[in-house]
């Protein structure tokens, strides 16, 4: 996942140092999305190595929701590239890296393991993932070429 910072009211001026560092608000998504409600995300992570820390304000699960907010706002959030093309938001790449990308699993009780529907339904969250990854990568690839 390429992350992007999503600006706001910050005008056409935008570094690194000053959104994390100086700049007092931040939209973010709970770390529940990482797998835990505590320590540092795996963004968290990387702006660390780089001697930058967040001033997190307000955390939102939905990214749409915070979207709407920062357009009103001099906030600036942190979304997945994907979301910031799609909902066509002024965004940067921030300099850090690829980082590592959410992991989703598929769960269901064994006594619907055999289940025809539940089967047909697996099957096609698992085939659209699959177009999905597909997606991204030759996007990626289109925006390296």
């Amino acid at each position: 996942m390429k992350t992007i910072s999503v600006q706001g009211g910050m005008g056409n001026g935008f570094a690194i140092e000053m959104a994390c560092g100086n700049h007092s608000v931040f939209i973010d998504q709970p770390r529940a999305a990482f797998g835990t409600d505590t320590g540092p995300s795996p963004l968290e992570l990387a702006l660390g190595k780089m001697g930058i820390q967040r001033k997190i304000a307000l955390r939102s699960q939905h990214y749409l929701m915070a979207s709407s907010v920062i357009q009103q706002t001099d906030m600036v959030m942190t979304v997945p590239e994907r979301f910031a093309r799609r909902h066509n938001l002024h965004h940067v790449t921030l300099p850090v890296g690829d980082v590592p990308a959410l992991e989703t699993h598929l769960y269901w009780h064994e006594s619907t393991d055999q289940d025809p529907a539940n089967r047909w339904m697996r099957e096609q969250m698992i085939e659209l993932a699959q177009q999905v990854i597909a997606q991204e990568k030759k996007a990626d690839q289109a925006a390296t070429a």
